[in-house]
């Protein structure tokens, strides 16, 4: 599916259009230097949203390369490392052009 979460963890949907920005709060683990006290600390994080002017990875094993690819993703965020492995070689093997995306 488009989204990892359940639908019951959506709070909001934003379209993604030029010269909009979203602003949330993230529990993302990083590592940085503590802040004084009663300094505050903020982490930027931004995703940035373009179209290739000529696409690329578009021939249909392309296209289920990705797909294994990001199931290889949830099964690795989900502690399956040897299944997730698995899947990104597969997928690598399958798609030389993504693999060259992935600097793999």
């Amino acid at each position: 599916g488009r989204f990892r979460w359940p639908e019951t963890c959506t709070a909001d949907t934003v379209p993604a259009e030029a010269t909009t920005a979203l602003a949330f709060f993230q529990d993302i683990p990083h590592e940085g230097e503590p802040v004084e006290e009663g300094a505050v600390k903020y982490l930027i994080r931004t995703d940035i949203m373009y179209e290739r002017v000529e696409p690329i990875c578009n021939s249909p094993a392309d296209i289920q390369a990705f797909k294994w690819y990001r199931e290889a993703e949830l099964l690795e965020a989900d502690g399956d490392a040897d299944a997730a492995a698995k899947l990104f070689f597969k997928c690598f093997k399958t798609s030389p052009a993504l693999a060259k995306v992935y600097g793999m």
